[in-house]
């Protein structure tokens, strides 16, 4: 696992992930939730990734940082970023 440092922008349907060190081109993915599992597919961006591999991830939100927990992801690059620190909320 690989630590990193990005800044995650959630829309309706749409995230953006851009890496604090700029490094690679922002990442945007689609992404559907249901029963506290994030599934993601890359649309655009630097990670490579195809636009058929997906990632599941659970989640958990607790006083505005969000923990996840890698459930399966097809694509071994973003699969295999450590997120096991706590994202937290920027406001």
């Amino acid at each position: 696992m690989h630590p990193f440092a990005v800044v995650c922008s959630f829309q309706n349907d749409t995230m953006s992930m851009a890496y604090v060190l700029g490094k690679l081109p922002t990442d945007i993915m689609v992404y559907t939730e249901k029963d506290n599992v994030l599934s993601v597919r890359k649309v655009s961006g630097g990670v490579p990734c195809s636009d058929t591999q997906i990632g599941k991830y659970s989640y958990e939100i607790k006083n505005d940082q969000l923990f996840l927990t890698k459930i399966e992801d097809a694509c071994a690059a973003r699969g295999g970023a450590d997120i096991s620190q706590v994202f937290i909320r920027m406001k």
